[in-house]
């Protein structure tokens, strides 16, 4: 057995025991795959198809640059102990192999882990170099690629921080991206990207040090907001999935017909609403970590019930506020949204894991309700 096959089935063998781990993130990872990917994937193609216009703003570019850079950042942190081998690395050090070799077998793991994501990018990059060598070599091919281009120096780039960075990268995925958006000068055109990649490669020589702050907790809330932070991967996973499917719904909404992009609205209704319900998950297996903690505090069970309600109504308030800034913000839309939201609240308390089926009955409801009165819908 060669050493790429030994580290190929330590990967797999680590992959396969994270399953529980997934189950404890909420469910929010389960529910991405079954309902958001699909429309996570659709964005990333329209997004990696538009970035050789030269019509398209430096903010359009920054803001789709942004989501997939978290989106990379994610999916590579998630396996990042799988692509490092890190549970046989004192085994692994004791090997013949040139670090060379080493290096070269993380970096294939780290395609293989990082999927069509990283692999679609730099697969368009080269067909459309090799495929027009002389006019990629002119001015002009530069800059219809340089877009695509800083997007694969990008994806490799967050891969790295997503690798060996201890602390999550701030200032490189979310500060600078969006000071691109408001501060970078249009005169300059898409060039002010290669500030993405740049920030990073001297933030690597700052020395990390992990914010800690330890607040008093008076209320209950307070405590489940805790246990996000140190359970913050499905919480970072349920906003990456909802930027990017509103970006992609918005995208979408500006492309299609009257009568298209009611559907196309209640099906963005139906992805974001239900994203929003999966912190039902999150407050389930509060419940339960907290179970004997909360049974042996002075308050009544209806008190404890009101504040986590609170928790609810605040995070339906952010997923609503934010999927209306992109989709619409109708007050029919809102009563829609809601309906979806509630639905997916209950049904994740009573079904678990099929907590979706009567999410898709309601979905076919109001797809019925449209396509007999689809005049009814036309203001939204």
């Amino acid at each position: 057995m060669s050493y790429w096959q030994l580290r190929l089935a330590f990967y797999r063998e680590a992959i396969t025991s994270m399953r529980e781990t997934l189950q404890q993130l909420g469910m929010a990872v389960v529910v991405f795959f079954q309902v958001a990917l699909p429309a996570v994937f659709l964005f990333f193609l329209v997004g990696l198809g538009q970035l050789a216009e030269p019509s398209n703003s430096l903010a359009h570019y920054s803001a789709w640059l942004s989501g997939y850079g978290i989106l990379i950042y994610g999916l590579l942190r998630f396996q990042r102990h799988a692509i490092l081998g890190t549970a046989v690395k004192y085994w692994d050090s004791s090997l013949p192999i040139p670090e060379s070799q080493r290096q070269l077998t993380t970096l294939v793991l780290s395609i293989v882990a990082g999927n069509v994501f990283l692999i679609l990018p730099i697969g368009l990059l080269c067909y459309l170099f090799l495929t027009h060598i002389p006019e990629s070599l002119s001015m002009i091919g530069i800059r219809q690629l340089w877009p695509l281009l800083i997007t694969c120096l990008w994806g490799i780039q967050v891969s790295l921080l997503a690798l060996h960075r201890q602390t999550f990268p701030v200032v490189s995925l979310i500060f600078v991206p969006l000071s691109l958006v408001f501060l970078a000068d249009e005169s300059m055109g898409s060039y002010w990207l290669l500030v993405l990649f740049i920030v990073p490669i001297l933030t690597s020589f700052i020395r990390e040090q992990r914010f800690s702050v330890s607040p008093k907790i008076y209320f209950l809330w307070q405590l489940f907001i805790r246990y996000q932070q140190v359970h913050w991967q499905g919480l970072l996973l349920r906003f990456i999935a909802l930027a990017l499917c509103s970006l992609f719904f918005y995208n979408l909404i500006a492309n299609v017909s009257s009568i298209t992009r009611i559907w196309v609205l209640l099906f963005a209704v139906f992805v974001t609403a239900t994203l929003a319900a999966t912190v039902q998950f999150s407050l389930i297996n509060f419940r339960a970590r907290y179970q004997y903690f909360l049974m042996s505090l002075p308050i009544e069970a209806s008190m404890i019930n009101v504040q986590l309600l609170l928790v609810v109504i605040f995070t339906g308030f952010v997923f609503v506020l934010v999927s209306s800034s992109f989709i619409g913000s109708h007050w029919l839309f809102y009563l829609v949204w809601l309906l979806f939201y509630f639905l997916g609240l209950w049904s994740v308390s009573r079904f678990k894991q099929r907590f979706f089926i009567p999410l898709i009955a309601l979905f076919g409801v109001f797809g019925t309700i449209v396509n007999f009165m689809p005049t009814a819908f036309m203001s939204v």
